[in-house]
């Protein structure tokens, strides 16, 4: 994958860089580098590299800019009540769990 096509895909979602950072597991920083390295492929994590290729698969399937955009804002909703779903999780786990 390109710096040019992580850029494009980032834009058709419609999502921040951090959000979309935080979504494939980098630090905001090297999505930047990525997107700067335009037409250079780079070099990633596979999961990252696989995750990247589902959503361009997802994204081009829809059509219109908005449909594209409703898919990056359900992600983005989905990681912040899941995230916070974990750490409530985790709260809990430490407040009631077992110390064996």
């Amino acid at each position: 994958m390109k710096g040019s096509q992580v850029g494009q895909l980032r834009m058709d979602m419609g999502m921040t860089p951090s959000q979309f950072a935080a979504l494939i597991g980098v630090h905001p920083s090297t999505l930047y580098r990525w997107e700067a390295a335009k037409d250079k492929e780079l070099k990633m994590d596979p999961m990252q590299l696989q995750l990247m290729t589902l959503l361009q698969t997802e994204v081009s399937k829809r059509k219109s800019a908005e449909a594209r955009s409703e898919l990056g804002t359900a992600i983005v909703t989905a990681l912040l009540v899941g995230g916070g779903l974990f750490a409530l999780f985790k709260l809990l786990e430490a407040a009631f769990g077992d110390d064996s």
